[in-house]
């Protein structure tokens, strides 16, 4: 799609200039126009090709990191008593990723040209959520937009560093696993075998761990591409499996429901979704709102089937702690007791904000401890592995030279 550059005069007579992406020249200018602007001039833009931005999703993704470093730069911006269009544009300067740069250019100039900034961000939902768009709406309502702005880059940094976290704790043993597996059938298939041709050679009678290595290894040499193939059509179907609404509902399931790590992931939608709840209904968004907004954020299906449920019974007159008090299951009982006791006092905005620190700082202490042990756990488990190698190699030879 083309783009148009511009100048135009606002209804203030300021003068100002941009670009909007539009099918031809006459959307262009209706565009311009709906802005509030009056066109002085309008031509399309002829872009090298080299500065095109690269359209494909995954290249062209704004990363969540730099959404939180938007936030908090607009919000020292506010703070700072900065024009709210000449904000944009600093951080549009100082913005790497082509595509967001657009983007806040756009809002920039749409703002200037008279638009709301939540009505402008609403139009951009791959980078603002919903989430978002109602706390900066909320801001303007009140007329308390940078205090909103520096309350929301802080919740935001937390939820990052938290996930961050998270995300660096399961790395690691998922990378050291994979490493593990992989150099496991290397020694099976290229190294063992040479190791055993020798003892097989001497005769007699191979202890089992030994029969054990063999029969792996020979196994692995006539298999492995027929392995191999199966690892990536069983790749490639999960990651079809989970494209779909049901394959998502059973791997979220799945993560709430495992031993062990069920707890944890719970602990992770419940902060999410307190937090974002607490938020919205302080900024005084209203509840059945706040539920819908916070049910898109939270990130699970199973838990936003319940929000949903929540929503729906909420409108007829039943309390959030009445379809909670249902779902023990995947729903804590201290939940539900706290939010029955924000709705009796009209403290739901304070209970929820209580809620979301206690797990925020119980996920934190989890992956601290997790972290603690992944180190001594995987030397642990690659003792085995070596002891159980090196015994199949040693013991053959130990009983032959028994018999002499």
């Amino acid at each position: 799609m083309p783009y148009f550059k511009y100048k135009g005069i606002t209804n203030q007579g300021r003068v100002t200039d941009g670009a909007v992406e539009a099918d031809n020249i006459e959307a262009a200018k209706k565009t311009i126009q709906k802005n509030g602007l009056r066109i002085q001039f309008i031509n399309e833009e002829k872009q090298n090709i080299l500065k095109k931005e690269i359209n494909i999703a995954f290249l062209n993704k704004v990363s969540k990191k730099e959404i939180v470093i938007f936030l908090r730069q607009l919000a020292v911006m506010f703070e700072a008593s900065l024009p709210i269009v000449q904000s944009f544009k600093i951080i549009a300067k100082q913005t790497e990723n082509p595509k967001f740069k657009r983007i806040i250019n756009e809002i920039a100039n749409k703002i200037e040209g008279g638009a709301k900034m939540s009505y402008v961000m609403s139009k951009y939902p791959e980078v603002f959520s919903d989430y978002y768009v109602n706390m900066v709406k909320s801001g303007e309502t009140s007329g308390n937009l940078d205090e909103v702005l520096v309350y929301l880059a802080d919740q935001e940094e937390k939820s990052y560093d938290v996930m961050s976290k998270v995300k660096g704790a399961l790395t690691y043993p998922i990378v050291v696993f994979i490493a593990m597996i992989a150099v496991f059938i290397i020694m099976m298939v290229y190294i063992v075998p040479k190791m055993l041709g020798a003892v097989t050679e001497m005769g007699g009678e191979l202890p089992l761990p030994t029969k054990i290595i063999i029969g792996t290894s020979n196994f692995l040499k006539d298999n492995i591409i027929l392995l191999i193939v199966f690892l990536i059509i069983l790749t490639i179907g999960i990651i079809l499996l989970l494209g779909t609404k049901k394959g998502k509902k059973l791997f979220h399931l799945a993560q709430i429901k495992l031993p062990m790590i069920g707890k944890f992931f719970q602990k992770i939608y419940l902060t999410r979704f307190t937090k974002s709840f607490s938020t919205l209904l302080r900024n005084g968004v209203p509840i059945i709102q706040s539920l819908r907004v916070a049910g898109d954020i939270i990130g699970n299906e199973v838990y936003k089937e319940v929000i949903e449920e929540t929503i729906s019974r909420a409108e007829d007159g039943d309390p959030i702690s009445a379809v909670f008090s249902e779902h023990e299951d995947i729903i804590p009982v201290m939940v539900t007791q706290m939010i029955l006791v924000g709705e009796k006092t009209g403290k739901l905005d304070y209970v929820l904000e209580k809620i979301s620190g206690f797990y925020e700082r119980e996920s934190s202490n989890i992956v601290d401890s997790v972290v603690e042990l992944i180190t001594p756990l995987i030397i642990i488990l690659l003792g085995i592995v070596v002891a159980i190698i090196v015994s199949a190699v040693i013991l053959p030879m130990y009983n032959m030279a028994n018999q002499f």
